[in-house]
C-alpha cells in the first residue's frame, strides 16, 4: 500500500508526482494514457495497470485531470446527475418585508 495516489499525468499531474516522491512518499500512479506513467515508475512510484487497483492503492488520492470530459466515468456521473435538481448555490439572508 501506498501514501498517496495520483490520478492523471499531464503537466500538473507529474509536477505534483515528482514533488511527492521527492519527499520520500510511496506514490501509486494511474494515468489513461500508460506510458505517461513510465517516468514516475523510473523515478520509484508504483504503477496501477487499472483506475480501481489506483484507488484501492492508497487512503490518499489526488485526481489531477484537464477537465469533465477527461474522467473516467463521466456517462454513470452525466446520468446520474440528470435526475437532480441544482442547488442554489446563494441565498439571501435579508428578512422578507
Amino acid at each position: 500500500m501506498s501514501d498517496i495516489t495520483l490520478i492523471g499525468l499531464g503537466p500538473m499531474g507529474s509536477a505534483l508526482g515528482s514533488a511527492l516522491l521527492s519527499q520520500g512518499h510511496a506514490l501509486t500512479v494511474w494515468n489513461r494514457t500508460a506510458s505517461k506513467a513510465d517516468a514516475p515508475v523510473e523515478a520509484g512510484a508504483l504503477r496501477a495497470e487499472t483506475l480501481a487497483s489506483a484507488v484501492g492503492a492508497s487512503p490518499r488520492i489526488l485526481v489531477c485531470v484537464s477537465g469533465y470530459e477527461a474522467a473516467p466515468d463521466r456517462r454513470r456521473h452525466k446520468r446520474r446527475s440528470r435526475s437532480r435538481q441544482p442547488r442554489q448555490a446563494y441565498r439571501s439572508h435579508k428578512k422578507k418585508d
